[in-house]
């Protein structure tokens, strides 16, 4: 145990009726709070945040919004949050954007710029920086790959009139 610890744990260190955060000046952790304290965020808050995240996935979103969908201070939420899903707020609002400029470049509908501003990056410098950064490469890359990765699309055939050797009705 470093001094520090000794120091933190000491119960002389503590003045008499101070609620320290292991709980009441006993020690004891109610029920309730145990639980929040293990798990994270209830799950029902969680779904209302990734469906609001996910839902202004192209918009400017703030933590304190983000929050607010969760209905707690964006403190308290920020570290449920990252208990819950392993990310903090904002690199969760970050996966989610690349993993959605992902989808958009594997139907190559869109110029990577307009992709950029669909999912809510400044322009197209700033999505390929966080891009590279996550996937090892630049979204021209990425839609490059998958074009040739994409199995070949099957030609339409029109059997219409065609007359297959073989298949020839004997007569």
């Amino acid at each position: 145990m470093t001094y520090l610890d000794a120091k933190h744990h000491d119960g002389a260190s503590r003045r008499p009726g101070d609620h320290h955060e292991r709980g009441g000046a006993d020690g004891h952790i109610p029920p309730g709070l145990a639980a929040v304290r293990n798990r994270g965020l209830p799950h029902p808050s969680l779904c209302r945040v990734m469906d609001a995240i996910h839902q202004r996935l192209g918009e400017k979103v703030t933590l304190q919004e983000i929050a607010e969908a969760a209905c707690m201070s964006r403190f308290h939420f920020a570290r449920l949050f990252r208990r819950s899903t392993g990310y903090s707020p904002m690199e969760y609002l970050l996966h989610a954007r690349l993993e959605q400029a992902k989808a958009l470049l594997r139907q190559r509908a869109m110029r990577i710029s307009d992709i950029a501003v669909e999912i809510g990056f400044a322009d197209q410098s700033h999505l390929t920086r966080h891009f590279r950064r996550a996937v090892g490469m630049t979204p021209l890359q990425y839609a490059r790959r998958c074009l040739q990765t994409r199995p070949p699309a099957r030609p339409k055939s029109n059997t219409a009139g065609l007359v297959w050797p073989g298949l020839i009705p004997r007569e």
